[in-house]
């Protein structure tokens, strides 16, 4: 645009100034060929301007920016329901077992992050204070908001312990892997809701952990849990 106008104000203060300054067409060519020029360069710029934003996480409509095809983000994982679902949602772990039976380092380095707590935990039966737990990728967040809505609700001296997160073990009384080596189950207060017993865990704590899509293993159909929590039902 600013060329545009320039090369008119050109050809208006050079006109009929002599033939020291060319021909009459030489200015009107000027404007003319500014024109397409100018509206190029506007659109490599608009086009240079999308792909950046693009690159810098934002969509076309400013949204999070596509992520490759099968992937997922922590926006959009829905509660698995089966071990089948499991796998789908948060990887294929029997892929990552050795030769030997045990799990490949690279699972916990791609699969496995740490959440700070809210405040720490002792450890159970020990004590050692808990400032971080382990956690699947996917729910980081899922897990820190359950958390410190457990605590903005005041009832986070009612978690009393913590139990463990990620481990790769067999489910007990199960030849199945257990939950806790996808990252996405956990254990609160083993010395109060242990394996196979009733469990006085807060009421209030359950209910929020239900409300960010947790499932606790007081719900067990079978034998109960009331120590347990984790981001799937059906296994």
């Amino acid at each position: 645009m600013i060329g545009v106008v320039l090369s008119a104000i050109g050809a208006v203060v050079t006109w009929n100034k002599g033939p020291e300054f060319g021909s009459h067409w030489y200015p009107l060519l000027l404007v003319v060929m500014a024109m397409p020029c100018a509206w190029m360069g506007g659109k490599l710029f608009h086009e240079a301007g999308t792909k950046g934003a693009l690159a810098c996480g934002e969509s076309r409509r400013n949204g999070p920016s596509p992520v490759g095809k099968g992937k997922k983000t922590m926006a959009d994982i829905p509660v698995p329901n089966g071990r089948a679902a499991v796998i789908d949602t948060f990887g294929d772990i029997t892929a990552f077992i050795r030769s030997d039976g045990t799990l490949s380092p690279k699972w916990e380095e791609t699969k496995i992050r740490r959440v700070t707590l809210p405040r720490p935990l002792p450890f159970s039966d020990t004590a050692t204070d808990v400032t971080r737990v382990t956690c699947h990728v996917l729910i980081v967040d899922t897990l820190r908001s359950a958390l410190r809505a457990i605590d903005d609700a005041g009832k986070w001296p009612a978690l009393h312990s913590y139990g463990g997160g990620f481990n790769f073990r067999p489910k007990r009384g199960s030849g199945e892997i257990s939950l806790h080596a996808w990252g996405i189950a956990w254990d609160f207060d083993p010395e109060h809701t242990p394996l196979g017993g009733k469990g006085n865990m807060d009421p209030a704590i359950v209910e929020i952990f239900e409300a960010n899509g947790f499932f606790w293993g007081g719900h067990f159909k079978g034998r109960k849990d009331p120590m347990h929590l984790q981001y799937a039902t059906g296994t």
